[in-house]
């Protein structure tokens, strides 16, 4: 989640690198109640892929797994590969691809790890932006990250920070309150207890959208700049026989859903 941000600063959701990072503990116990992955036979029509809870991106509520999967659902459908997602934590998912008892998994970004033990896509599944989200009554005005002098800004547990977030709590510029999760986050910026909390910018909006109420969401605007960039990728696992071709041919697929204009309409619609 988790994953690798790219630099200055930026929320890692581990992802790997990337995109939510799970505690050694927390990740051993879900490892424990997630079901045991059958024997892995690959089969050339079908790809199973591991997958984490990203809201609206990814997750196993949403229509087609969500929009990131949906993406790569009809990317490969396009080479007459079908696919079949099952969802775990994310360091999980990671695991299961990287020792091939999963085909591969999503969304993960670009770093020499991946890399060792995966064939990864040609190009981004997604460009994701980090934003601020702040109240509409006390607005934000910023254009270093020097400028949050003075704020205390949310931050939930699990997430990692970069070296540049780490450098500003060290210097005591800003204050930095720790939350459960996102939607305490929200809470306490709700309730006036944070001035700043950042966020990737569909995720937000759609945790606003989905949990809290209508007078609650225009309390709440997010800075038209992000302060952070993340493109995920998917991933095949290097373990898995006839990986290489399936991404060459997912790679494909990819490019006739851009130049029909599909891809265009699912993203639009994620962003809704």
């Amino acid at each position: 989640m988790k994953r690798g941000y790219p630099r200055p600063f930026y929320l890692v959701v581990i992802f790997c690198a990337g995109m939510l990072c799970l505690a050694a503990c927390e990740t051993l116990a879900a490892s424990q109640m997630a079901p045991s992955p059958e024997k892995n036979t690959p089969d050339a029509n079908t790809i199973r892929l591991a997958n984490g809870s990203w809201e609206p991106y990814n997750g196993p509520g949403l229509p087609h797994g969500g929009c990131e999967a949906q993406v790569v659902e009809e990317a490969f459908a396009l080479e007459g590969i079908a696919v079949k997602y099952e969802f775990f934590p994310w360091a999980r998912s990671y695991s299961l691809s990287a020792t091939g008892a999963w085909d591969g998994t999503l969304a993960w970004d670009d770093t020499p790890e991946h890399r060792a033990d995966h064939y990864l896509s040609a190009e981004p599944i997604t460009r994701q932006e980090w934003v601020f989200f702040y109240r509409k009554d006390r607005p934000l005005v910023w254009k270093t990250l020097d400028d949050l002098a003075g704020k205390t800004i949310g931050v939930t547990t699990g997430y990692v920070y970069s070296d540049a977030f780490k450098n500003i709590k060290a210097r005591g510029t800003a204050t930095f309150l720790e939350s459960s999760s996102d939607e305490a986050n929200f809470c306490m910026l709700l309730a006036g207890r944070i001035d700043v909390f950042p966020m990737e910018r569909r995720v937000g909006k759609y945790l606003l959208q989905t949990i809290f109420s209508s007078e609650e969401q225009a309390k709440i605007v997010d800075s038209p700049e992000s302060f952070s960039r993340f493109q995920s990728y998917l991933l095949l696992s290097r373990a898995v026989p006839g990986n290489e071709q399936r991404m060459a041919l997912f790679d494909l697929g990819f490019q006739e859903l851009k130049e029909s204009g599909r891809y265009a309409e699912i993203m639009d619609k994620c962003a809704q």
